[in-house]
């Protein structure tokens, strides 16, 4: 064999090891101690001749001496707490959380992108109620059986009612582009 391969092979052993070290952590750590001693033995043999086969001995004894040896009968010395009814175990948890689908790996919208959209896209709709008010106004504003005071006051309403139109739907069209944009920036960058 190359050197290159060696240190190839080398590294893959120490992956193998450190990912079955992982899997015998997660299963303690799920409550399923015949899992976790298994993977700890695996890891051992694995990483025999190695600086890590001290600590690879070290877990095994732990967890027999924590959870007993499954393979020999001995039950561990660690207390039962009962449970009481109603409230649900570590393995009714961990089914229960297995039957719902899970989001965990599913990118969750920023909150500030969905502020920035909702909050724009709320001026824009008012901003165009104003202008269809500003358009309603002028049409008014046209009829023949109004007297000169009724007229300017119209004018005057529907100046007002297009420029807050106009400001309102410009100001939130903006807020939802911006929104649009850090909606992009946050999820491109892995932010939740």
């Amino acid at each position: 064999m190359t050197p290159l391969c060696i240190l190839g092979h080398r590294s893959l052993l120490n992956f193998h090891g450190a990912l079955l070290h992982n899997i015998s952590w997660t299963h303690e750590k799920a409550g399923r101690a015949r899992e976790a001693l298994e993977y700890a033995e695996r890891y051992l043999v694995s990483c025999r001749g190695t600086q890590d086969e001290e600590r690879a001995a070290k877990r095994v004894v732990f967890l027999k001496a924590k959870y007993g040896d499954p393979a020999n009968g001995t039950a561990s010395t660690v207390q039962a707490v009962p449970v009481p009814v109603g409230i649900p175990t570590t393995q009714n948890a961990a089914s229960a959380a297995t039957a719902v689908p899970s989001t965990a790996g599913k990118a969750k919208p920023p909150a500030v992108a969905i502020g920035l959209l909702a909050g724009g896209g709320a001026l824009a709709l008012g901003g165009i109620g104003c202008l269809v008010g500003a358009w309603s106004t002028a049409a008014q504003a046209s009829s023949a059986d109004l007297t000169f005071a009724q007229g300017s006051g119209l004018i005057d309403r529907g100046h007002t009612l297009n420029a807050t139109g106009i400001a309102l739907t410009v100001t939130g069209g903006a807020l939802v582009v911006g929104g649009a944009v850090t909606w992009a920036v946050l999820v491109r960058r892995g932010f939740k």
